[in-house]
């Protein structure tokens, strides 16, 4: 039976391992169930994204061998307060869309987000019982940061190039020579706010490499660099340090590139809080840290003023407007409909009843709080509430009243915490690609930490 078990766990660990390195480069994208042929070969599954639902198969095959290690394995997960109540979180959200949902026209319910949804609670629970112990959460680590390190390759690629080919191969495509006539062709046949958006996204030089839009690869980036910090700090082997370090430096340089305001922001104050910790815990002096976090807040200024210069407070003003007028039509559905919320994508097909005319167009309210919220009613607010904040609020009680410190545990939940906070401006909640990395970290930083 225990030879058995083990035999179940690697596979679940080796597939578990295998998505954490995939989900960055394949799942990028915030849009369910897009049309894309399955790949033929090798080839065109390395160099192109494919619909979200190939990732809810690879989570549910995660899910099973998870749960048949927890029964053979007689795993203690289930007498973990923190996680029960973290996993009902996950199940009173499901709960909400199910009720949400409930009496949607068929034309209206997007089951793919529903799947997307019920996955993330299935891949939180599996990483609880897959990686139980500090070498096994090193290879998931370890898997991360080397795809955030192709992540960050592909960004540097489209600063040095990458975009214009991007825009050029659309123009092709669409049947234009250039890209200009592209655009005004676009622009002249389509009066919605859409086209704009996507012309804006292809004519900008802000790279988001395997993602959405730059703000999302921001988003992943926050996670990424503590991960750098923890295996960079806490591995002996000179291989796994040098990947670590190489791993930081790219995804800083794709930070820069992506001019994501809030992420910078949000990425630095999770590597000073990590610092403050190890400070803390007497692993480096006051003064290293007081010239660690000088260090990173004049990076991150530096970092905003190369993206923005002088019209750096202008592009706040804007960025704070628009998501105020996302807020405040999704305040008004909320109103509208607090108990039961209008249904998946409520949101999106009420925006424009909601918003003011001159309101800047959006799919999602950028506060994955505030888009649950109006989608699913106060019982998938409840429920994201739980699984999201339980986390953290489990992780730093626990990371300042141990008396152990480890460098894994600490920069894993100033990872998850950073990844939420995010949450709150973006729609990082609504990609795949996020998601996962947030919630292995969430997980991690959400135990004592151990002596190293």
């Amino acid at each position: 039976m225990k030879k058995t078990n083990e035999i179940i766990s690697l596979f679940g660990i080796t597939l578990a391992t295998l998505f954490i390195f995939a989900v960055p480069l394949k799942f990028g994208l915030a849009e369910s169930g897009v049309p894309i042929p399955p790949p033929k070969i090798l080839g065109e599954w390395l160099f192109f994204s494919y619909p979200n639902s190939f990732a809810y198969v690879a989570l549910g095959v995660i899910g099973v061998f998870a749960i048949i290690t927890a029964i053979l394995s007689g795993a203690d997960l289930f007498k973990k307060e923190s996680v029960l109540f973290a996993m009902l979180g996950w199940a009173v959200l499901i709960l909400g869309i199910l009720i949400a949902d409930k009496h949607l026209p068929p034309e209206w319910k997007n089951n793919n987000i529903k799947f997307q949804f019920l996955t993330y609670g299935v891949w939180f629970v599996s990483a609880n019982i897959l990686y139980n112990s500090l070498e096994k959460k090193r290879i998931a680590l370890l898997a991360m940061l080397t795809a955030g390190l192709i992540v960050s390759i592909s960004a540097w690629s489209q600063y040095n190039g990458g975009l214009e080919d991007m825009r050029q191969f659309a123009a092709k495509e669409a049947g234009f020579d250039n890209f200009n006539s592209y655009t005004n062709h676009l622009l002249s046949v389509s009066k919605s706010d859409y086209a704009w958006l996507r012309v804006r996204k292809l004519a900008g030089n802000r790279v988001f490499a395997t993602f959405i839009y730059p703000n999302a690869l921001g988003g992943f980036l926050i996670i990424l660099l503590p991960v750098c910090v923890a295996m960079y700090k806490s591995s002996k082997e000179k291989i796994v340090r040098l990947i670590a370090a190489i791993s930081f430096f790219g995804g800083a340089v794709a930070m820069l590139l992506s001019r994501s305001k809030a992420s910078i922001v949000i990425a630095a104050l999770a590597l000073i809080s990590i610092f403050w910790l190890a400070k803390r815990a007497g692993r480096i002096s006051k003064k290293n840290f007081i010239s660690i976090a000088v260090a990173l807040t004049i990076c991150a200024g530096g970092m905003l003023f190369w993206g923005y210069g002088a019209g750096l407070t202008g592009r706040l003003k804007a960025t704070g407007a628009a998501r105020g007028d996302y807020w405040k039509a999704a305040a008004k559905m909320i109103v509208a409909n607090p108990w039961k919320g209008w249904g998946t994508d409520g949101f999106t097909r009420n925006y424009g009843a909601y918003k003011r005319p001159e309101a800047e167009a959006t799919r999602l309210a950028h506060n994955a709080f505030i888009n649950v919220w109006t989608d699913y009613g106060i019982t998938g607010l409840t429920g994201i509430l739980i699984a999201l904040l339980l986390p953290i609020i489990v992780g730093w009680k626990l990371q300042i009243n141990s008396q152990n410190f480890d460098w894994i545990t600490v920069s894993c939940i100033a990872a998850g915490t950073g990844f939420v906070l995010h949450c709150l401006v973006d729609f990082d909640f609504h990609i795949i690609g996020i998601v996962i990395p947030a919630l292995l970290v969430l997980s991690f930083g959400m135990v004592k930490p151990e002596s190293n």
